[in-house]
Parts: structure tokens; C-alpha cells; sequence
């Protein structure tokens, strides 16, 4: 039964690759390979176990259990593969060689303990293996890797018993057991653990493809941000899950200075690369924690979470030179854009909606406009609030104030 659902599973998961190879991405084909032909060295594997008496012991004994050894490792690898971690095959190469050696030791060779104890031990170690690289990497983002996780846990748990079981049976490890206990233990792990393992690498597969699709219709696809629906979302969770906590939030409104006329003089192309230059600055100059994304056209917002005042205008001043900066060096002083940004800074026990922060900080932003752009103005005082007037040179830039276009 279990060779047969090893066969089964290695079959449908060859029709998954073959009949949806547009709808998996190359990393899920590859490590789908690696599963397909676990299954199937297990399957041979496992009848070769089962034909005890009617096979060559060779057969039965030698090449079935380096099978299975094999084959578990391989599933091991596959894992790597789905989430694109390098592996090697050494574990399951060293487990198989082992067996090998082993198996031409009379004693250990006459002692169904024995073996019992080495390859249940070895499948422990490859198995416990897979079930820590599934649960580390996934970090909770796919509910079937999770899955697939715990059930590796439990496979663990069972080749943990069994070959200790053998160990602190009343006969002594070098005394024979029977071989229907022998066969028993390999067709009752494999039939319960792998059977599922079938079903999940299915349901695995496609929900990280759904996953794949739903971060794409929240990211804008130029400067990998968040889109303004994704961002809203976000920031409301945040303020929703901090409503009854003292922390200190602020929204930040940016937007770059007269952009339309970059792109109608320079091109579209250099639209882009100036939006992509201030997407990375954005990234690296904000906290780790900091909500950032892309409103549409040339306007960004940002959400600062835990952050007081004086710290949000230190951010926002920080982005403003470091953007200059990074367009200067870009274009070697060809091109000059500067940008505005106003800021609105609330607590989070004042119960104030997102779009009514993010409106006092968009008021802010217009006046910074209309004071002549290239600065941060606050909601609370914009006059007292400016720290940096478009005449002032950003401190240690090594270049000359541009020319605001």
C-alpha cells in the first residue's frame, strides 16, 4: 500500500509539472523534480523491502534501505530547493554508505534489531533535518508549509521510538527481531507520514503561487514598494492593533518638485530611474519598521511607527539631502530634483483616523510647496517647523546646491 501511494504521488505530481509548467515558477519546478523522484526511489524502495523471501537479500535488504535513505534526503533537498537554499546530498549519501558498509558485518547483518535501530536513527536525523529547514524558512508566511512541517515532527518522533524501541526491547540489539515487526515499522511510518506529505506538496505549491500573485497586486511593480492599497492596510493594522497602547505615530506626505517637467524635458526613462532613486532612499535612510509606499505619480507616503517629533523631522530632513545627493551622483550633476515633504505626528490613544493624519500632513506638504519647495514643513508649526531652505547646502553632500527643476 505504501510502495503504491509512493508510485501514485511520484505520477501525479510528473502530471502537475507537465500539464502547468506556466503557472510554477522555476524554483517550484525544480524542487517538484526532486520530489517526484523521491517518490519514486522510495516506491522501489519499498517493494523492494516487502519482497523479503522471494528477492536476493541484496535486493531486500541492501538496496531497499539505501532507497528509502535516499529518497528521504532527497525530500530534504527538495524543501531546499522550494525555498532556494543551497544543499547537497551528503547526509543521504553518508546514511546510504553506511548502510552499505554495515550490511557486510555478519553480526549486524543477522540482527533485524540492528538494522532496525541504524536505519530508523539515520531517517531521525535526515527527517528532523527537513522538518527544521521547512519551519525556519516558511516563518509562518505559507499555512501548508507549516503543515508540512509538523508532520515531518511527528515522522521524527516515530523513527525516534522505533529505533529506540529496538534498542530497550527485552533482546538483546544483537539478537534477531521478527521480520514482520521489521517491515511493520517502515510500512506504518511511511504509509502515514508520506501519504500526506503527498497531498501538501500539492497544496504547497499552489499557495505559495497565490501568495506570489497577491504580493504583486500590493507592490507597484517600479519601485517595489507598497501600492496605496497595501500601504492604507498596513498602516491601518498597525494603529488598530496599537489603539490602546501610548505610541507616538507619524505620517509623512512626500512628493518630488515639479517632476512632471523631468519627465516632459528628459523622458519618461529618466522619470522612472529618478522614482527608483527615491524609493531606495527611502528604504535605506527610515527605520527597518517604517510603512513606506507609493501613492501614484510622483507622491509617496510613509508611516514612522513609535517615533516622537523631533525624531520624524530628523527622517524626513535625512531623505530630502540624501535624495538630492543620490540624483546628483547618478546623473554626475546633469540632472537636479529636489523634493517637499510634510509631516503630521499623533498618538495612538487619540484615536486619530489615518486619513485625517495623512490630510494634516498633505496640508503640510502644500505649504512646504508654496514656500518655495525643497524643504519639510510640520502640521503643528510649518513656519518654526522648517529645518533646511532650498538656499542651504546638505551638510558633507560634496556637491553644490542644484537647481530645483
Amino acid at each position: 500500500m505504501s510502495a503504491a501511494v509512493e508510485f501514485i504521488g511520484a505520477f501525479l505530481l510528473f502530471l502537475f509539472v507537465r500539464t502547468s509548467p506556466s503557472a510554477i515558477d522555476a524554483r517550484s519546478v525544480k524542487s517538484l523534480t526532486f520530489w517526484i523522484i523521491s517518490f519514486a526511489m522510495c516506491g522501489f524502495g519499498l517493494v523492494a523491502l516487502i519482497s523479503r523471501g522471494y528477492a536476493p537479500d541484496w535486493i531486500s535488504y541492501l538496496f531497499a534501505n539505501a532507497a528509502i535513505l535516499l529518497a528521504a534526503d532527497m525530500r530534504r533537498v527538495a524543501v531546499s530547493k522550494f525555498w532556494g537554499i543551497r544543499s547537497s546530498h551528503w547526509l543521504g549519501l553518508l546514511a546510504a554508505a553506511g548502510w552499505t558498509g554495515l550490511y557486510f558485518v555478519p553480526a549486524f547483518k543477522s540482527s533485524y534489531a540492528a538494522i532496525v535501530f541504524y536505519v530508523h536513527a539515520a531517517l531521525l536525523v535526515i527527517v528532523a533535518k527537513a522538518a527544521y529547514q521547512v519551519l525556519s524558512c516558511n516563518r509562518g508566511r505559507l499555512r501548508t508549509a507549516r503543515w508540512l512541517g509538523w508532520t515531518y515532527c511527528v515522522a521524527a518522533l516515530t523513527h525516534f521510538y522505533v529505533a529506540f524501541s529496538a534498542v530497550l526491547s527485552e533482546h538483546s540489539i544483537f539478537q534477531p527481531f521478527s521480520s514482520i515487526e521489521v517491515i511493520g515499522g517502515y510500512v506504518g511510518i511511511m504509509f502515514v507520514t508520506l501519504f500526506v506529505n503527498t497531498i501538501i506538496v500539492f497544496a504547497m505549491v499552489t499557495e505559495r503561487e497565490q501568495l506570489k500573485f497577491q504580493e504583486l497586486a500590493q507592490v507597484d511593480p517600479l519601485t517595489n514598494l507598497n501600492n496605496r492599497r497595501a500601504f492604507l492596510n498596513e498602516a491601518n493594522d498597525w494603529l488598530k492593533r496599537n489603539s490602546r497602547k501610548e505610541r507616538d505615530f507619524s505620517v509623512i506626505m512626500l512628493d518630488l518638485d515639479h517632476f512632471k517637467k523631468v519627465n516632459d524635458t528628459h523622458g519618461h526613462a529618466i522619470g522612472d530611474k529618478v522614482l527608483k532613486i527615491s524609493a531606495d532612499v527611502l528604504k535605506t535612510e527610515l527605520p527597518n519598521d517604517a510603512a513606506i509606499g507609493r501613492l501614484g505619480g510622483e507622491e509617496f507616503a510613509i508611516l514612522l511607527k513609535n517615533t516622537p517629533h523631533d525624531r520624524v523631522m530628523y527622517y524626513a530632513e535625512r531623505v530630502r539631502c540624501k535624495f538630492i545627493e543620490a540624483v546628483c551622483s547618478d546623473f554626475n550633476g546633469a540632472l537636479s530634483v529636489t523634493l517637499s515633504a510634510g509631516y503630521h505626528t499623533e498618538n495612538t490613544r487619540s484615536n486619530c483616523p489615518l486619513n485625517t493624519a495623512m490630510a494634516f500632513a498633505d496640508r503640510a506638504l502644500y505649504q512646504a510647496k508654496d514656500a518655495g519647495r525643497n524643504r519639510v514643513y510640520s502640521s503643528k508649526k510649518p513656519k518654526l517647523d522648517v529645518v533646511r531652505e532650498t538656499s542651504r547646502v546638505p551638510e558633507a553632500s560634496g556637491f553644490a546646491t542644484p537647481k530645483a527643476i
